[in-house]
């Protein structure tokens, strides 16, 4: 049986090739000011998060100003005092040291951000993804390559609430679907 359940899942994930949240769910569901927002139960890079939020029907978090700073950091990073990637990158600016040429994953106008003092900086060559609570010095920003230190969550935005669905992990499904073909075929 072990053989047949490992087969399974083999072949799940030769059919469906995942990054390192292809396991992942959205955890800690909450509304603010019109917006869903939810957390990744494991860290990633920045671009596999990215890609995930899309995948779910969002973005990683932007942050509009102050009062949703605070919210985002007490909310999901002050219990823990982890990073978490928000949506504020540099990719493709000329200039990744100047906090102006940076923007969010979303698309929405770059009008706040929250580097601590001395931020982004130029760090590994190629950090150009942001962080909030680097270090545990709470809800500021550092900037980060994409495969970072420790692979941090994500914080996910949602823009309309009500299309958000129940979490689901796409390898539980195609394991449960996997197992029961295992258990039909072993019985014939």
């Amino acid at each position: 049986m072990k053989y047949y359940f490992a087969a399974a899942i083999s072949l799940c994930g030769a059919l469906f090739p995942m990054s390192s949240l292809h396991a992942a769910t959205l955890t800690n569901f909450t509304t603010y000011n019109g917006h869903t927002y939810a957390v990744t139960d494991v860290g990633s890079s920045w671009t596999e998060a990215e890609a995930f939020a899309v995948s779910q029907g969002g973005h990683l978090v932007t942050i509009n100003d102050a009062a949703e700073n605070s919210f985002i950091f007490e909310t999901f990073v002050a219990a823990d005092n982890l990073d978490y990637w928000i949506g504020f990158n540099c990719v493709g600016c000329s200039n990744y040291l100047d906090a102006t040429q940076w923007g969010w994953s979303s698309g929405e106008a770059s009008t706040f951000e929250n580097f601590r003092a001395g931020q982004p900086d130029w760090g590994s060559g190629s950090d150009r993804f942001a962080v909030i609570n680097f270090a545990g010095v709470g809800a500021v920003w550092d900037n980060y390559p994409d495969a970072s230190f420790g692979t941090p969550k994500a914080i996910i935005e949602f823009d309309d609430p009500q299309s958000v669905s129940e979490p689901f992990s796409v390898l539980g499904f195609l394991t449960l679907l996997g197992f029961s073909f295992v258990i039909k075929h072993k019985r014939e």
